[in-house]
């Protein structure tokens, strides 16, 4: 019999192997970073949260950024998302039309 511990620990390290197939595949369909082209240590970024069940592992819901683009520049996706939503426009009009058409309640 498996523990709440050990089920949970099992849950952790399942949504972790989730996370990381989902960012190489997100880096594999966009080979360079979407803002500045830079193709090298490329992270795969969540454009509506993660912590969304509903679109977590999405491959429309991850577009590649370089380090810069993506935390460390005083315009980077997670330190000034409104500009970085201002560059990704389209692709986040994109999601939210999908999202919207699949039946998915993600503004509760």
């Amino acid at each position: 019999m498996i523990t709440k511990k050990e089920q949970k620990r099992l849950d952790k390290k399942e949504l972790t192997r989730k996370d990381k197939e989902w960012a190489l595949a997100v880096k594999k369909r966009d080979k360079s970073c979407v803002i500045c082209g830079e193709t090298k240590r490329l992270n795969a970024h969540h454009m509506f949260p993660r912590e969304l069940k509903e679109t977590r592992w999405l491959l429309e819901n991850g577009i590649s950024l370089c380090p810069g683009c993506h935390r460390f520049r005083i315009n980077s996706a997670h330190r000034n998302p409104l500009w970085f939503y201002a560059q990704v426009e389209d692709e986040v009009l994109d999601l939210y039309k999908k999202i919207n058409a699949e039946g998915l309640d993600i503004l509760k």
